[in-house]
């Protein structure tokens, strides 16, 4: 899926399949913006102008290529995860005791229909996170790109969260469920905070 062109992954995802959907389009957003934090980054690492940050830009770029490669990686995941919901579906369930290990195998692959993407918020999280600690310590030629990752990052994690919460309604352990509501809950408080936060001082910093 990764190797497709830019053409080729849009035309998959506006066709009738629901292969590749909302989860791997908001893992290859969330790609996109910690993209756009690396070219800031190493736009800042390659100035004269900005060589009191050079060591900053260099290290932080590093955690940056993690967590952009774990996204990467995360597209790929959800359209797998997807998949095997769908098999499970298809199980056989002519007896009780198919029926049985039909309604198990459902519920444990929507569990990891659900780790997916929340995965893939939490890694949104973190790159709001460090676009948070760049703002002030890059090029300032670059602060837009910031913003515009910073857009990304917030669309990319409130997609993946929708994402778990469609597939928490089929589920029927009910403590599981209610577990990952409080942690979700937490995410999407923790992700308002660093989006609003790097919003203003970019917006200050761009005169808006």
């Amino acid at each position: 899926m990764l190797s497709k062109s830019v053409i080729e992954f849009l035309n998959d995802v506006s066709s009738g399949s629901p292969v590749p959907g909302g989860g791997s389009v908001s893992a290859i957003t969330g790609a996109l913006g910690t993209s756009l934090v690396s070219m800031v980054l190493n736009l800042t690492a390659s100035s004269k102008k900005y060589e009191e940050f050079h060591r900053f830009a260099n290290e932080t770029q590093i955690e940056v290529s993690r967590i952009s490669e774990r996204l990467k990686k995360l597209v790929v995941e959800d359209a797998e995860a997807f998949d095997k919901v769908m098999a499970a579906f298809k199980l056989p369930k002519n007896t009780d005791e198919e029926k049985s290990e039909r309604k198990k195998a459902i519920e444990e692959a929507t569990k990891q229909a659900i780790a997916v993407p929340l995965e893939t918020g939490k890694q949104c999280i973190e790159g709001l996170s460090i676009i948070n600690s760049v703002i002030d310590r890059s090029n300032k030629n670059a602060i837009s790109d910031l913003g515009v990752a910073n857009l990304l990052l917030k669309a990319a994690c409130e997609g993946a969260l929708y994402n778990v919460y469609i597939n928490l309604g089929s589920l029927s352990d009910t403590s599981y469920t209610d577990e990952v509501k409080k942690v979700v809950e937490k995410m999407t408080q923790r992700k308002d905070e660093l989006f609003s936060e790097n919003k203003s001082r970019i917006e200050k910093l761009l005169g808006v």
